[in-house]
This record gives C-alpha cells, sequence and structure tokens, in this order.
C-alpha cells in the first residue's frame, strides 16, 4: 500500500467517530480549556490573583475548610480530565469498541454528579463560615465559579454522550457472558480453553484479591450488555472490598499481574475500573 494510501486511511479512520457526531471537537475542547483553567488557578499563577488556592489552603488551620476544598477541587479536576481525555479518545477511535469503552468512562464519570454536588455544597458552607482577607475570597470564587459552570458542562455532556450511545448500543449484540468460572469466594479463578488462554489458566488469588473481583462482578452484573457497565474508582472498589481502611490499591495485586490483566480492565485515565468481559 502506497504512502498516500496509507495517510488517506489513517485520516478516515482518526474521524470514525468525528464524522458522525461532529460536536464532540467542541465539547473536548470545553473540558479541556476547563482543566486548563482550573489547575491553573490551583497552582500556578493567574492574572489578578493575589494567591492560588493551594496556598490558602496551606494558610487555613480549619482541617475541615481545608479537606472540603481539597475535595472539591480534586474531584473537578478528575472530572475535567477524564471527560476530556475520553471525548478525545472517541474522537479519534478506529473501532467500535474503543468508542464503548470511553462511553462508559463517561458515563461512569457522570454518575458521580450527586457525589459532587454533595461535595460543592459542603465546601461551600465552610467557606461562607470563614472570615477572609478580599485576596482570599477572590481566589476561592475561581473554584466555585469554575465548579458551577463543571455542573452545566456535565449537563451538556450527559445530552451528548446519551445521543452518542444510543447510536453505537444500537448496533451492540455483546450480552454478558461470563469468560471464566470461579469459586465462591473469587479466590480461585478458572479459564476454560479460549482465544487468550488456548491452554485455559487457572488463578489463585488472595481474600482481598477475591473480594475484588466479587465487588467488580456485582457491578457487571447490573448491565445486560458488557459494554454498558460502568467503570467504578479504584478508590472505591477497594474501600468495599478491604476491611482495613489502610488497604492501598497499588499494593492489592502486587506480584499477580497476570492475574491483574486477565480479570481486571482498566479506563483510559487509569483512575477507574470494571471487570474484564
Amino acid at each position: 500500500m502506497s504512502h498516500k494510501r496509507e495517510t488517506q486511511l489513517s485520516v478516515r479512520k482518526k474521524h470514525y467517530a468525528q464524522t458522525q457526531h461532529p460536536g464532540l471537537i467542541d465539547i473536548t475542547h470545553e473540558f479541556k480549556k476547563g482543566w486548563s483553567y482550573l489547575t491553573r488557578g490551583w497552582g500556578g499563577k493567574v492574572s489578578g490573583q493575589a494567591l492560588t488556592v493551594k496556598q490558602i489552603v496551606n494558610k487555613l488551620s480549619d482541617e475541615a475548610s481545608q479537606a472540603a476544598i481539597i475535595e472539591t477541587y480534586s474531584l473537578a479536576e478528575t472530572i475535567l480530565r477524564v471527560s476530556w481525555a475520553s471525548l478525545d479518545n472517541i474522537s479519534k477511535a478506529t473501532s467500535t469498541d474503543e468508542v464503548y469503552k470511553n462511553i462508559a468512562t463517561i458515563r461512569s464519570v457522570l454518575s458521580w454528579k450527586s457525589e459532587y454536588k454533595s461535595s460543592l455544597q459542603k465546601s461551600t458552607d465552610s467557606l461562607k463560615r470563614l472570615q477572609l482577607p478580599d485576596e482570599y475570597q477572590d481566589s476561592l470564587c475561581l473554584l466555585t465559579d469554575e465548579v458551577d459552570k463543571i455542573l452545566k458542562k456535565m449537563e451538556k455532556l450527559e445530552s451528548k454522550i446519551d445521543s452518542l450511545n444510543r447510536s453505537f448500543r444500537a448496533r451492540s449484540k455483546n450480552k454478558i457472558k461470563m469468560p471464566f468460572q470461579f469459586s465462591d469466594d473469587f479466590t480461585d479463578v478458572r479459564f476454560s480453553p479460549c482465544p487468550r488462554f488456548k491452554k485455559g489458566k487457572r488463578f489463585q488469588l488472595s481474600i482481598l484479591q477475591g473480594r475484588i473481583i466479587a465487588t467488580l462482578y456485582d457491578n457487571a452484573m447490573k448491565f445486560d450488555n458488557s459494554n454498558d457497565v460502568l467503570f467504578m474508582r479504584k478508590k472505591s472498589v477497594i474501600g468495599q472490598a478491604a476491611e482495613n481502611s489502610s488497604s492501598r490499591w497499588a499494593d492489592a495485586f502486587r506480584g499477580k499481574d497476570d492475574a491483574y490483566k486477565a480479570l481486571i480492565e482498566d479506563d483510559a485515565s487509569g483512575s477507574m475500573v470494571r471487570l474484564k468481559l
């Protein structure tokens, strides 16, 4: 195949979803711009701003207020970054599988909306109780104003992604079929011979690892179609599975990379997971 022909083919593939949903590019830029502005306000320099939000948090002695502001910023930054990255992936997707996976990521983010509103209210209430200098108020208003805009962006995104999901969902017949057998506590997982494991495969998991797989399994069973399964935040999964509050996701499958890759699917941002089906 000639270089010119390869280039033409690449361009057509790159706009696989974009040509059918041209509004994707505009909303992708909205989220990217919002993320850039928010992060500058947190730790960078913004014109006319005496202190960054991060500097203000470090000066506060009220730990509850510190935590509320940090939580609000962290969730806002995650929503903007993950949505932007997933939208960008969709616009450049070369297969329906890529589109499905990134739609699931965005729908997972949108499912946090009620939690996000609660966090915003908590942060706002804390700030109202504080007597802060004007330069503090100006900087914190930047954060709360951006949060208000994010909620409006999420509503717009929800409508856009529902439309996109319906158009691709109509072509999908990918019913959930569990690719492995498992013991009651999910500590013994077996794959029969299949394209992924030609001779079959058995994984012996720890109690915590089994509970993690059980949590992801319960989440998957809420859906009829594997493409619709929402991702879960790693923090939420480990929180549900672990008896010890100090357990960390990064340690859960240490030394069991093969089992992780066989059983768990990460979203594009690396912050969420679901059962690999």
